[in-house]
């Protein structure tokens, strides 16, 4: 509307010099030289631009002027004209006349072309002479703030002007904006419109095209105050990118209408009833596709809005980064109130989200600190895996509800709880994880309280807290577990099936940092306190491999020869335990014990050493194992009484399929502590008469590496 208004004070300008010196000079002198000559140089003392003209032809019943070909030179020689029309007519009321008041009855301006340029500092405008930069074509100006030399008595000076209708065919306004990076040029044309003035109203309605496509329309009506509604008809917004910003793009067209009240000079009421078709809308990582619908009536003008909107998103394609993806079709609709907080920020109250079966209430406060809260009764997640990507493999089910749950930034604290009612994670080929609980805010941290975990009948027990929000989340958990079927739970919770069973007691404290390039078991950190009791590590007998790994060594193997009783091994090379217990330190991707001991009924294994948590690969793993008198006797095939004899090995393989590593020193200390153990407590006497009590068990433990413990 601006821009209509100054299109009008630069014809009126134009005209109105025209008419004080036609009035004064007969209508045959109109179209002579001194007279075109006269009006030029009154037009560029006027706007500082050189005005021209094809004709002019003017009648006296009633008085009507009409201009033909009119013109205003652009700022520059080499611009293009800032205005030309095909026609300009008026009409003047004569009665007005013998006051020396110029009344137009009617104006209309035929085929005109406005170019406009707008900067940083506004849209630049003809100046006076007075104010016209030097260089101008009639001459040198006065310098600044000097007033243009005064017109002659008989150009007209003293009429006043008065408009009351104005008519505008087929014309254009051309508007190249340079105060954006890239400019932007607006074109409006094929511009129909008319506007009754009066002292202190104005009603108006005008239409037009975009060059970029679309059409406007807009009427109304002003006075001391504005009541004005634009429709607008598929109007092309990818213009509007780079107000947007660098990161930003849209595409689209917008219909609907915009309604404008309030103070002439400042509106202060808005009605907009608009729909986006087609539109592809980024911004950050807002990503928006498809149809949207946004309906707001507000009041408060741009210092203070306030007001109720209504946003319907539901047949878009909605994404937020790799976070959030809603299909068209999906329920997605806000409606709320902006309200203007004391200390100038905006706030969004009464707001009520639905967005697939959430249907939530919400408010926002915005300033140094953003404030978000959330309630939502109880909702099923079924279906929120095609919404948020991460789900997708767990495809969960069970409920979800918000209560009071709120965000706080700068720094990030919570408020509030979720509660997780029976959610179901599936993950691929594994049993499914029934999750219960809560998680709580607690200021700067995010409290898992009285979860669950359950998988195959079997429940391990969740809590701890996740912090840093503002730099990188870190979870600090404690995991238990008490009397858990150990082969369930890890055929639910990791790779390994079918392979290690029996009660499992489980104490566990794990923190680490949450995302990030890493994987999670090379950030992993603390320690895990387990054991399992009456089980089996299926198919693994570490007996026979220790055994099976003595008869592979060389030499070694002919002193292993002595061990004949092979046969009458076999009942030994059980692979159920009594028990399996320890702690592992973790760290690195590693986790190392130095307590892990597995016990058999005829022998122990103590192991000490680390475990790869990327493959669960042994690292360096050293182990004793120690067999019981029965198996010693068997060795020996009955012939004297059995001893408990010890063998020093390594481990290597995985905790699936662990391989005994017997070295041939090893194997020849515990032939030769068996080969004497028939003799050793006569040895060991003899020992003890001369070098005193217990000398000779550990003379004959040093020297064997084994012995009774």
């Amino acid at each position: 509307m601006r821009i209509l208004v100054r299109l009008g004070a630069v014809l009126v300008v134009v005209l109105a010099i025209a008419i004080g010196a036609l009035l004064v000079f007969l209508p045959g002198y109109a179209n002579s030289p001194a007279v075109r000559e006269r009006i030029s140089a009154a037009a560029f003392d006027a706007l500082g631009r050189e005005v021209r003209y094809a004709d002019l032809t003017f009648g006296l019943v009633p008085p009507r002027l009409v201009v033909t070909e009119p013109s205003v030179a652009g700022e520059r020689a080499q611009d293009e004209r800032l205005l030309e029309a095909q026609e300009v007519a008026l009409e003047l009321a004569l009665g007005p006349l013998l006051a020396r008041k110029v009344v137009i009855d009617s104006l209309v301006i035929e085929g005109a072309t406005l170019r406009l340029v707008r900067t940083k500092d506004g849209i630049v405008l003809p100046k006076p002479r007075a104010e016209a930069p030097a260089g101008a074509k009639k001459g040198d100006p006065p310098a600044a703030g000097k007033p243009a030399p005064a017109a002659e008595e008989d150009s007209g000076a003293g009429f006043a002007l008065e408009l009351r209708d104005l008519q505008i065919r087929n014309t254009r306004i051309v508007l190249e904006d340079r105060s954006v990076s890239p400019n932007v040029t607006w074109d409006l044309k094929g511009i129909d419109g008319s506007a009754e003035l009066g002292s202190d109203r104005l009603v108006f309605e005008i239409e037009g095209g975009l060059g970029s496509g679309g059409k406007i329309h807009a009427k109304g009506k002003a006075g001391e105050k504005i009541d004005a509604v634009a429709t607008l008809t598929e109007v092309v917004m990818a213009p509007l990118a780079p107000y947007l910003g660098d990161a930003a793009k849209i595409a689209g067209a917008l219909s609907g209408t915009i309604s404008l009240r309030g103070p002439r000079d400042a509106p202060d009421a808005v009605d907009a009833d608009l729909v986006l078709s087609g539109g592809n809308v980024a911004i950050g990582d807002l990503a928006v596709k498809g149809k949207v619908s946004v309906k707001a009536n507000l009041t408060g003008g741009l210092e203070k809005p306030q007001g109720k909107f209504d946003l319907d998103a539901t047949s878009a394609e909605l994404s937020y980064g790799e976070a959030f993806s809603k299909p068209p079709g999906t329920p997605a609709t806000t409606t709320g109130r902006i309200i203007s907080q004391p200390d100038g920020t905006l706030g969004i109250e009464d707001v009520h989200l639905k967005i697939h079966n959430m249907d939530a209430k919400a408010k926002v406060r915005s300033g140094a600190r953003t404030h978000a809260e959330l309630r939502a009764p109880a909702f099923d997640l079924r279906g929120w895996d095609k919404l948020i990507p991460a789900l997708a493999e767990a495809s969960p089910t069970g409920t979800l509800a918000f209560q009071d749950f709120g965000v706080s930034t700068n720094p990030t604290e919570f408020k509030g709880k979720l509660q997780l009612g029976e959610i179901v994670v599936r993950v691929p080929e594994r049993e499914p994880v029934t999750v219960r609980g809560a998680i709580a805010g607690a200021g700067r941290a995010l409290q898992l309280s009285e979860m669950t975990l359950t998988a195959a009948q079997q429940t391990i027990r969740v809590s701890g807290d996740v912090k840093g929000f503002d730099a990188t989340p870190r979870f600090d958990i404690r995991v238990k577990a008490d009397g858990a079927d150990t082969e369930r739970l890890l055929a639910a919770f990791t790779p390994m099936r079918d392979t290690l069973y029996g009660a499992l007691s489980l104490d566990a404290n794990l923190a680490g940092p949450i995302g990030g390039d890493r994987p999670i078991h090379e950030t992993l950190g603390g320690q895990v306190k387990f054991q399992i009791t009456e089980g089996r590590l299926k198919s693994v007998s570490l007996l026979k491999g220790t055994f099976d790994s003595m008869g592979g060594l060389g030499e070694a193997a002919m002193l292993a020869g002595q061990l004949k009783g092979g046969k009458t091994l076999q009942r030994f090379y059980e692979d159920e335990f009594e028990s399996i217990r320890g702690t592992l330190d973790v760290s690195s991707g590693l986790a190392k014990t130095n307590d892990l001991r597995l016990t058999y009924r005829h022998y122990t294994v103590d192991m000490r050493g680390g475990i790869r948590l990327a493959d669960q690969s042994f690292d360096n793993m050293k182990a004793i194992v120690t067999i019981n008198e029965e198996v010693d006797q068997a060795l020996q095939e009955g012939q004297t009484p059995g001893r408990e004899q010890v063998l020093n090995i390594g481990i290597a393989g995985t905790v699936a399929k662990p391989r005994p590593v017997v070295t041939a020193e090893a194997v020849r200390g515990f032939v030769a502590s068996r080969s004497v153990g028939r003799q050793r407590e006569k040895i060991e006497e003899r020992v003890d008469e001369y070098l005193g009590k217990g000398a000779g068990r550990d003379l004959l433990d040093g020297l064997l590496g084994g012995g009774r413990r």
